[in-house]
């Protein structure tokens, strides 16, 4: 342990599963391509920035900091290309989602000792679904970075790191506008942790420094959205912010047609069908069944973010500490990464009360998964540890898991890119 706990060492391990999740991921990368997901929008978004050369005009502003940090690359870039640019966005994320095991090593330290927090940071880098989303050039690369990020430098709980702590829940609300509950678990941990008033005036300053960042951004959205009105608790207001019109707009939907019960026109557009079939039912109780929808979707998704290795690791541990379960206490840092990852999986409720099954929604809890799965007890960690021949074999078992869950479920760049020749040809011909 002495040998992996020196300062090179460990910079050359996280080297080595950096190399192989980058690796793994420029193997699957889908060259001549365009974009077709989601990320599409932000490429749009990102184009529409740098040829305006400001934010904007007209367009929903709803999530767009990925846009916002694709123009920053796109700028110096050769834009008669898309495909070339769509390239960087890909690579983009490619490069957060593998970087994002760095800040992760930092908080898996605290629960293990170097060579199982290593391991941890291995099955992050590997980890399918994360690979998988990476490919589509969209914004939840950099949030979930953000989202590592911020819990790192929070439980670090020293002046500076404090102050970057809420810089980058700022940076993640205009990537994500979930990132802004981040603030309410955040800002109860400190006060539990820190009581005294030299305290009260540094967290005054934090949260100034988190509003300067947000309020900046908030009024630039709002300036290149007044064409756009939207009705929410407080009417019909016009122009968006980007996070505050996007909880409200939704919540308001959800009073209106699911707790209130009111019938929804079908003249009445609502995001899809899934509200007007599930919860437009006269004599129905739709808070009732709002409820099972999204806590049994909720639990269904948590279940397959297991899948294809978390869930043997967390079994396993579960099963070791059966006996001293009494013993089991929750420190400073369990409650930070708990009440983090807690307030940010209730949007996946949010979502699945809609009927939107998208797994990427509980992924946040993945870190919490790779703390489980090295953090086993005493007698456990130590025999693993002298042995690295143990984890030899479970690194293959893992990467080859991850590797055929892979095949099966990446998208077929095939007939993506014979479907973009086509339509090449198409608008040549017309």
């Amino acid at each position: 342990l002495n040998h992996v706990n020196s300062k090179k060492n460990i910079i050359l391990y996280l080297v080595l599963i950096l190399t192989l999740g980058l690796t793994l991921r420029f193997y699957y990368f889908p060259y001549d391509v365009p974009i077709a997901t989601d990320g599409f929008f932000s490429f749009v978004y990102a184009m529409k920035t740098v040829f305006d050369s400001s934010l904007p005009i007209g367009y929903t502003t709803t999530n767009t900091g990925w846009s916002n940090f694709l123009s920053l690359f796109f700028v110096f870039s050769d834009t008669s290309d898309p495909l070339h640019l769509m390239d960087i966005q890909r690579t983009l994320s490619i490069i957060l989602s593998t970087i994002t095991i760095v800040p992760a090593f930092f908080i898996f330290r605290r629960f293990a000792n170097t060579k199982l927090a290593l391991f941890g940071s291995f099955l992050l880098a590997v980890e399918p679904r994360l690979l998988l989303i990476s490919l589509e050039g969209i914004n939840y690369s950099l949030f979930f970075f953000l989202f590592v990020l911020t819990i790192t430098f929070f439980l670090k709980k020293t002046n500076f790191w404090l102050f970057l702590s809420f810089v980058c829940i700022a940076c993640s609300t205009l990537v994500r506008s979930e990132g802004l509950l981040l603030v309410i678990p955040l800002s109860i941990m400190y006060f539990i942790r820190f009581r005294d008033k030299k305290s009260i005036l540094r967290f005054l300053g934090m949260i100034f420094v988190f509003a300067i960042i947000i309020l900046s951004v908030g009024i630039l959205r709002i300036q290149a959205t007044e064409s756009i009105c939207n009705e929410s608790f407080f009417g019909m207001t016009c122009g968006q912010d980007g996070f505050s019109s996007h909880f409200f707009g939704g919540s308001s939907l959800l009073q209106k047609y699911v707790i209130s019960g009111e019938r929804i026109p079908d003249d009445r557009y609502v995001g899809d069908d899934f509200l007007r079939e599930a919860y437009n039912k006269p004599g129905g109780n739709d808070v009732v069944q709002a409820a099972n929808e999204s806590f049994s979707r909720l639990a269904k998704f948590l279940g397959l973010a297991l899948i294809p290795y978390f869930g043997f690791f967390v079994l396993f541990n579960v099963i070791s500490r059966i006996k001293n379960w009494k013993n089991f206490g929750l420190n400073f840092d369990s409650k930070v990464i708990l009440s983090c990852i807690g307030i940010i999986l209730l949007p996946a409720l949010f979502a699945y009360v809609r009927g939107i099954d998208e797994i990427r929604y509980v992924l946040v809890a993945l870190p919490l998964f790779c703390i489980i799965s090295v953090s086993w007890n005493k007698s456990i960690s130590e025999k693993i540890s002298k042995n690295w021949g143990v984890i030899i074999i479970l690194m293959v078992l893992v990467l080859t898991s991850s590797i055929i869950f892979i095949e099966f479920e990446k998208r077929d760049s095939i007939h993506d890119r014979e479907s973009f020749l086509v339509s090449q040809k198409t608008v040549e011909l017309a």
